[in-house]
């Protein structure tokens, strides 16, 4: 069903419906058909070349709860006039669970349509919830129409009503972000910032980027005179780095209130700890094991970029302006993801252009946080809790860092060096196979109580395992092979222990408890033979497939 969709071809769509009609007797069957006619409309919409009104009507009223679903979804995506006015009912339903509400905005987004228009404004108020607000103010940028601009602009001056800082600047990006994807609304944002109806205070750096490179030099000029002057990093950025380095070593961080400051900033792009967005890396599996480092990535995130964290934007057809890293970028469709988790899939068909800004999605700023609170966070993202408590000989290592500087070019995509030698020397007896993917392989402090532990991952062609390998002779009374290991915290991996090319033994590794894994091997039966051992790390679903090692012993 995905497939025809790709065709772009409305006789294909109505083959596919055709097909569905015949297969109605099949519970099962048929909502899976409708799960990928769902899923094929994600590259814009199409619809089949006939009237299926009839077919739509006995999907929406099925006895099956999951066809009802698709056949809902599917009605409101095809300009169905009922099953539109049934959906926007649905969402001004305040007895309704706001995930709902929010799931049926999802939809509406995709249908340009006069009804969905009249049917979102009256979500776009002060007086909705945050994430139901954002998620209009969202679907209001898809859409289009001036119509807009007069609610995002009262959004924006409304965000300093919302409860507390996470909620308003949440609610005042949104709004912001919505207001520069299209010329006009640009023109009355700025118009309305230089009236003072707006607040500049917060105003968001990608944003602030975008309108200081932007290619209509009306906009530009406007923008510096109403935002001030475009610096995008500071000719003292090493001084910064010093200063805020010393503030980190001075005094004893408060790690709870780190956690709060990373809740209200860096959560909004970071996956960390079972919360957050994967719009930037993992921060568990991006190298944690250093100060310096650390300094660096904070306060001059634009001095090296990770490979496919790189701000694009793309303009469309119909004059919008969008931003974000590309997730997807295939013969049919563009998929964009921004701050907050905001997701953007713009139809190939429609992208006018798409330019890398070789910049990263991260904002300057952080090195601007007062002392203190900018010594709390750095050492919760250093130390979270979760971790274990923050020893002084933990906090050492931090500081000094279990990698040995280095020097070398980074040789992948990467956004620094790997540092070969220290990660050869973790256990010299074994010699390492693994990409440079998401700053690892690395070496961290501490990970979950075990010292010095070795974080891997697969190759990126997800069948290529990361691995350690020996050659050696198994002598008599040592044969026993163990290797501790654990997963991320929301992932898992395959261990696969090798001799000779074959498997004598596999280990599910996952996050439950107990957290580290122990792979025990007896080889007594190869006692005197010369073997080649291998332990592999295998992609298990290829989800936050990172590998934890803590120690590989032969006793």
């Amino acid at each position: 069903m995905r497939r025809l969709c790709d065709t772009r071809k409305a006789g294909n769509l109505t083959l596919a419906v055709e097909f569905c009609d015949k297969i109605a007797a099949h519970d099962i069957l048929l909502a899976h058909a409708l799960d990928g006619l769902v899923k094929g409309q994600e590259n814009g919409v199409i619809k089949p070349a006939k009237d299926v009104s009839a077919t739509l009507t006995t999907w929406r009223t099925h006895t099956n709860a999951d066809v009802r679903k698709h056949g809902q979804t599917l009605a409101v995506l095809w300009g169905d006039d009922a099953a539109v006015k049934e959906m926007i009912v649905s969402l001004h339903d305040t007895s309704k669970p706001e995930k709902e509400r929010i799931a049926i905005l999802q939809s509406l987004r995709k249908v340009r349509t006069d009804t969905v228009k009249e049917g979102l404004k009256p979500i776009l108020t002060p007086k909705t919830s945050t994430a139901l607000a954002v998620a209009a103010i969202r679907a209001a940028a898809d859409l289009g129409g001036d119509d807009f601009i007069a609610p995002l602009l009262t959004l924006a001056q409304a965000s300093g009503l919302q409860s507390g800082p996470q909620a308003r600047g949440l609610l005042y990006n949104a709004a912001i972000e919505a207001l520069s994807t299209r010329t006009t609304w640009t023109q009355a944002m700025l118009t309305a910032i230089a009236a003072g109806k707006v607040s500049p205070t917060g105003f968001p750096v990608p944003v602030r980027r975008a309108l200081a490179t932007s290619k209509d030099k009306a906009i530009r000029d406007q923008a510096f005179k109403v935002l001030g002057a475009w610096k995008d990093s500071s000719d003292d950025v090493k001084s910064l780095i010093a200063q805020k380095k010393q503030a980190a070593l001075t005094g004893e961080p408060d790690l709870a209130n780190g956690k709060l400051i990373f809740a209200g900033t860096c959560m909004v792009c970071h996956e960390f700890h079972g919360g957050g967005q994967k719009v930037g890396p993992d921060l568990i599996g991006s190298g944690r094991s250093n100060l310096d480092a650390i300094l660096a990535n904070v306060i001059d995130p634009n001095q090296i970029i990770g490979n496919g964290y790189e701000n694009f934007t793309v303009s469309t057809k119909d004059g919008r302006t969008l931003a974000g890293r590309v997730v997807e970028d295939t013969p049919t469709h563009v998929k964009l993801l921004g701050a907050g988790g905001a997701t953007q899939v713009v139809p190939r068909d429609q992208v006018a252009t798409l330019t890398n800004t070789k910049q990263s999605l991260m904002p300057m700023g952080f090195g601007n946080l007062p002392d203190t609170a900018f010594r709390d966070l750095i050492w919760y993202v250093l130390a979270p809790p979760e971790e274990g408590p923050l020893t002084k000989e933990k906090k050492d290592l931090l500081i000094k860092g279990v990698e040995e500087p280095t020097t070398a070019k980074p040789k992948g995509p990467s956004s620094r060096a790997i540092d070969w030698e220290s990660v050869s020397l973790w256990n010299p007896g074994w010699k390492v196979s693994a990409p440079d993917f998401e700053r690892t392989p690395v070496k961290l402090a501490e990970y979950y109580g075990q010292k010095n532990v070795l974080l891997m991952h697969p190759f990126p062609d997800k069948k290529t395992p990361a691995s350690f390998e020996r050659k050696l002779k198994i002598e008599p009374g040592k044969t026993n092979l163990t290797a501790t290991v654990a997963a991320d915290d929301r992932g898992d991996w395959t261990l696969k222990a090798v001799v000779n090319g074959q498997v004598v033994k596999e280990l599910t590794v996952d996050h439950e408890k107990p957290r580290w894994k122990t792979l025990d091997i007896d080889l007594s039966k190869f006692a005197g033979q010369e073997v080649t051992l291998r332990l592999e790390a295998h992609a298990n679903g290829w989800s936050m497939e990172f590998s934890y090692w803590s120690s590989i012993t032969l006793e």
